[in-house]
């Protein structure tokens, strides 16, 4: 979490299941920490064409736009 804190990271995305790893044995121990740095989760994201689309480009840096989903 400190590289989170350290580089002022304002979305966490990721496409896989989170591995229990503190001594404590919590549940979700990055699910815990994110929120009080300020840090949005973008949970079970599908990243597997993005990385090939930026592989193919040589680009690892973009902007990435989210809204939220409109549930009527």
């Amino acid at each position: 979490m400190k590289y989170v804190r350290d580089r002022d990271i304002s979305l966490l995305g990721w496409d896989f299941m989170e591995v229990t790893s503190d001594e404590y044995k919590r549940e979700c121990p990055v699910h815990g920490v994110i929120y009080s740095y300020g840090v949005a989760l973008l949970d079970n994201a599908d990243l597997g064409g993005l990385a090939v689309a930026a592989a193919e480009e040589k680009r690892y840096e973009f902007m990435l736009s989210v809204q939220p989903l409109r549930v009527v």
